[in-house]
């Protein structure tokens, strides 16, 4: 757990949203108090060429893999074990946008131009949809305990309950 101090002494450029100075300061407390001297970029992904939207808006990291809301492609799953050497291992095909990600063990919750959408990522390669959830343009996603939360772009959050997952 971050302090409240230490949230106060981190900053990031003002574009930087708060989410991110959070999710960067929760996850990082050495790199906040004393950012690298030389950072370096070992590598890129691009996403395929499919459609005209080629936009990635958010990403998450949990171990050797990487989930990334890829605009009007869904989400893109990527191994970056070798983080020189990033590639596809699976991917959720859809033409709506993906805007946010939050991760919860193999509950992948998805902000998108409908409203949310909950994938089971136990399987990179046979991604499934667990839930979904419409409410018009969701720009932003969290997860509390049973409850999303949802930035819908306007001046309210969606709050939807969330029932556990099935047992198998």
């Amino acid at each position: 757990m971050v302090s409240p101090a230490t949230l106060r002494r981190f900053s990031t450029p003002r574009k930087a949203s708060a989410k991110l100075r959070v999710r960067l300061a929760s996850r990082s407390r050495a790199w906040a108090d004393r950012p690298p001297a030389a950072p370096a970029h070992p590598a890129s992904y691009r996403l395929p060429r499919t459609g005209a939207n080629l936009r990635v808006s958010d990403v998450v990291v949990e171990g050797p893999r990487a989930y990334l809301a890829a605009a009007g492609q869904g989400v893109r799953v990527l191994d970056v074990s070798d983080p020189a050497t990033p590639r596809e291992i699976g991917a959720f095909s859809s033409a709506v946008a993906s805007t946010d990600l939050h991760l919860a063990g193999n509950r992948l919750f998805v902000a998108t131009a409908r409203g949310m959408d909950l994938l089971d990522v136990t399987d990179p390669a046979a991604i499934r949809v667990g839930g979904q959830f419409r409410a018009g343009i969701a720009t932003g996603i969290d997860v509390q305990g049973n409850h999303a939360f949802l930035a819908t772009g306007g001046p309210g959050v969606e709050v939807v309950a969330l029932s556990p997952p099935a047992a198998p």
